[in-house]
């Protein structure tokens, strides 16, 4: 009898959460909604995706109940992100924390990750929000589209780093 087992291996389940903010360069939330798609599609079956976006009242999900099952569901994902216009939420806290309680009911996501697409002008997240997400591990990239300048490339950048993500910034659609 052999108990060994020769060749097995564990794919540990992520969780992406991205945020949307409008922007306001030409095409730029054609190109935001591009970007997602692409994110979207660098997901495994077993991942679980949610879009987080300012519409209505206030900030919501893009669908119910917020992070879902990519596999499945992919879609129904990348036909509501195409018809999806990112509204200009005034603020990324109400987004950032719908983000974080989705994550919060994922206790099975080895990995969680949240990219925020913005032009960087809504007020930057406040310090407990970003504390919170820094608790549960969740890093932050941030794809800066038609920043309004030093200002709205500084306040993602700065929300990169402090996260442990990554800072992208889009100065021209063709290079994405």
């Amino acid at each position: 009898v052999d108990f060994d087992i020769k060749s097995a291996k564990v794919v540990p389940r992520g969780a992406l959460a991205m945020v949307m903010h409008a922007s306001e360069m030409a095409q730029g939330n054609f190109w935001q909604t591009k970007i997602a798609d692409q994110a979207l599609n660098a997901l495994g079956p077993r991942d679980y995706c949610g879009v987080v976006h300012y519409g209505g009242p206030g900030c919501v999900w893009l669908w119910n109940p917020g992070l879902l099952t990519v596999g499945g569901n992919r879609g129904l994902m990348t036909a509501r992100l195409s018809r999806m216009t990112p509204g200009d939420m005034p603020n990324f806290d109400p987004g950032m924390v719908l983000a974080k309680n989705g994550f919060a009911r994922l206790p099975d996501a080895a990995v969680k990750h949240m990219i925020v697409i913005s032009d960087g002008d809504p007020s930057p997240p406040s310090a407990g929000v970003v504390k919170a997400l820094i608790k549960m591990k969740v890093t932050v990239s941030t794809v800066a589209v038609g920043t309004h300048g030093l200002p709205g490339s500084s306040l993602l950048k700065k929300l990169a780093n402090d996260t442990g993500g990554k800072y992208y910034k889009v100065t021209n659609a063709k290079a994405l």
